[in-house]
């Protein structure tokens, strides 16, 4: 009885595997026969139907993908032209704006396809692909390819298009063993990420017997910047023939300009006067160097200007306006040793070892301090904020010493310390230059104070801790009497700048200037009337318009505009991604049917390897923008935009950062690789462009021209 019913069981079993299999069958069999009527379309007849097709493909994906590389025949034979246009198709087509899910699927398809072609040439077009819809995952499997003789520039290529922070491991890595094709590949790759860690495995192959390794090598270490390369840039501008000699002399100018883009602009201004005084070097490398010269220096004073509105409490040169005490009003202590050495204010203590104070002729009430200070260990100082004619005042300290404080609040003639800040020594750069940003705001005061950009003191004063503080006062700058050894310490500050905080203006109302020159609002902070499209994707609040966090939608304007001027204001949190479209049609990816000006935090870590056409302000895909005048995250940035034909300008915080004709910019291709249609659109609508960010928007207005 017992073997009766285990031979039922597995006549039963046997049945229901059966079906299965050939339930499973049938499915791929279907699968199959899809793709081939798919594909016997193709090659398309215009981008829209290679869309309309690529998106019936998508509904089959993964099978679809693996189908159609297991079609893949040698190059040689063109039998197979159908599927690769299919693979390129679907890449096109799942590489859009907000389609990330779908290009992460079919990304994964491509790397298991990887597995199983084994043809070289079909699994260089996959990796091709993969440059394009790649993303994280697909690094481990491309860096495998790195040693391989033949794919190795492929999967280099495709690797630095992705470019996520693993990339720069895995090209280290793979140097440890490269073989002599792969070498120049990996080195050149590493060139192009700025690879500092990179400079001394490169540094071996920059004497190397052959040529191409390195010439490779040379460039590399030039493009990355290490100050440690530059004797042996110094020296190959010697070497070789006088063609050789001229290019090794341009990668050493290359090199000064990179120096003066990390940070090293001591080296960089020392390399390019060098070069430009010397003699030996042909007239054009030494005008090219005065010129470089002219642009590391450019870049210093830019770093050393303030936002628009600000002005300059220290010319560089002497002590105008400022005034050197015995110890505030009341105070009985000689002064300290107060002097201007390159363009720097120096104090140090007087020989008795006491202190003393520089203090600024004009008064302050509400405002916005930024200053830079460098200080000895040990040395300790401070900002003295409102000092009144008695002497009481607010301080930040700059206690730089053992159990000292970095951005404490104290008033010493009524509370002491009324705000601790232990942890603000832990943000203060030893033996560099410090950047400080303090706020100074009502009364009782509101004291916030930003070291190196990371905010380290807010602290709201109470009438009892501000008592006898005036409104109104002076600035300071300290020097405490301290210890044996502090006569040989100093504190250094330069680049001083003050701005005046005014009461908030209303927001969402034009000015009677605004009015008179032709402004109309796009915004009128109560609710979305004159916009359309995704508008649950947004909402308004307290006069502000903002994009909720995890929407990924966009909202347009009713009417479209041709020529205009945008006026509007921003504030991102850590991470923002956001983006203003313009002449655009509601349909489509604005980025390509339209144009889009992007809207991002540049500081996050997460954006640190974008393309320059993916920053703040950028037409992207097109045109870069200039960094670095974004205003600190969680503050308001004032961006306008002047789209005048194809002339189209980005001005942000009174910055410049675009000034570009986009039909110039375009008429070789697009900094992307890809076509953008709606570039030249003569109008359309505007629109902000969510990716899922909160971030928020206000005082929207536009004229049109």
């Amino acid at each position: 009885m017992k073997s009766i019913k285990l031979l039922a069981l597995t006549l039963i079993a046997i049945v229901i595997l059966t079906g299965c299999g050939r339930g499973k069958m049938a499915a791929r069999t279907a699968t199959k026969a899809t793709v081939l009527a798919i594909i016997e379309k193709m090659p398309a007849k215009n981008s829209q139907q290679r869309d309309e097709l690529a998106a019936e493909l998508v509904k089959l994906n993964p099978e679809g993908t693996l189908l159609l590389a297991k079609m893949l025949l040698p190059p040689t034979d063109p039998n197979d032209t159908a599927a690769r246009y299919g693979l390129s198709a679907l890449t096109h087509y799942t590489s859009r704006h907000g389609a990330e899910a779908e290009c992460a699927v079919y990304a994964a398809a491509l790397i298991d396809a990887l597995k199983t072609v084994r043809d070289k040439q079909n699994k260089a077009f996959l990796i091709e692909q993969l440059q394009l819809a790649g993303n994280a995952e697909a690094v481990e499997p491309l860096s495998a390819y790195l040693s391989d003789e033949f794919l190795c520039d492929y999967a280099a290529r495709a690797l630095l298009t992705i470019r996520t922070e693993s990339v720069e491991s895995a090209f280290l890595k793979a140097m440890d063993s490269s073989n002599t094709a792969a070498r120049p590949i990996l080195i050149k790759g590493l060139g192009e990420l700025y690879s500092k860690a990179a400079a001394a495995k490169i540094a071996m192959y920059a004497a190397s017997s052959d040529d191409y390794t390195r010439e490779t090598a040379l460039y590399a270490l030039a493009n990355i910047g290490d100050p440690s390369s530059d004797p042996i840039l110094e020296n190959a501008c010697s070497i070789g023939n006088n063609f050789e000699q001229i290019k090794h002399q341009s990668q050493y100018l290359l090199y000064a300009r990179r120096l003066g883009e990390t940070g090293n602009t001591d080296l960089a201004v020392n390399i390019c006067t060098r070069v430009s005084q010397n003699a030996n070097f042909p007239p054009n490398i030494r005008t090219a160097a005065k010129i470089t010269l002219c642009s590391v220096t450019e870049r210093l004073q830019a770093a050393a200007q303030p936002l628009a509105g600000f002005t300059s409490l220290f010319n560089g040169k002497d002590l105008t306006g400022w005034k050197q005490h015995e110890g505030l009003p009341g105070e009985k202590e000689p002064t300290g040793k107060w002097t201007v050495e390159d363009g720097v204010i120096v104090g140090v203590q007087a020989p008795a070892g006491a202190g003393g104070f520089l203090t600024t002729t004009e008064t302050f009430r509400d405002f916005e301090l930024l200053l830079e200070t460098k200080i000895d260990w040990p040395f300790d100082t401070g900002v003295f904020l409102r000092v009144g004619p008695d002497g009481k005042s607010h301080q930040v300290t700059l206690d730089y010493r053992d159990d000292g404080e970095i951005g404490g609040i104290y008033c010493p003639w009524t509370h002491g310390f009324v705000q601790h800040c232990p942890d603000g020594i832990k943000y203060f750069k030893k033996d560099q230059w410090n950047k400080l940003r303090i706020t100074c705001e009502g009364q009782p005061a509101h004291i916030r104070v930003w070291l190196n950009g990371t905010q380290i003191t807010d602290f709201q004063h109470t009438e009892e801790t501000t008592a006898g503080i005036p409104e109104e006062g002076t600035l300071c700058l300290q020097i405490h009497p301290g210890g044996q050894g502090y006569d040989k310490s100093q504190v250094r500050f330069r680049n001083i700048f003050i701005r005046p905080l005014d009461p908030a203006p209303e927001i969402n109302v034009l000015t009677e200037q605004e009015k008179a020159n032709g402004f109309v609002t796009l915004f009128n902070g109560t609710n979305l009337t004159g916009w359309v499209g995704s508008t649950e994707s947004y909402g308004v609040q307290d006069g502000i318009l903002f994009c909720r966090k995890g929407t990924g939608r966009n909202i347009y304007t009713e009417k479209e505009y041709d020529n205009f001027v945008l006026r509007f204001e921003f504030k991102l949190e850590p991470g923002t991604n956001n983006g203003l479209g313009i002449r655009t049609p509601f349909q489509g990816d604005a980025a390509y049917v339209g144009m889009e000006l992007q809207i991002l935090d540049n500081t996050a870590e997460k954006y640190s390897n974008l393309h320059a056409y993916q920053y703040h302000g950028s037409i992207y895909g097109v045109v870069p923008a200039k960094r670095g005048y974004l205003k600190p995250v969680g503050e308001w940035n004032y961006e306008e935009v002047i789209a005048d034909g194809t002339h189209i300008t980005v001005n942000l915080n009174g910055t410049a950062i675009v000034d570009a004709d986009i039909k110039e910019a375009s008429k070789d291709g697009t900094m992307d690789g890809k076509k953008h249609p709606g570039l030249l659109n003569e109008a359309g609508h505007i629109g902000f462009l969510g990716h899922g960010d909160y971030v928020e928007f206000r005082n929207l207005r536009i004229k049109e021209l």
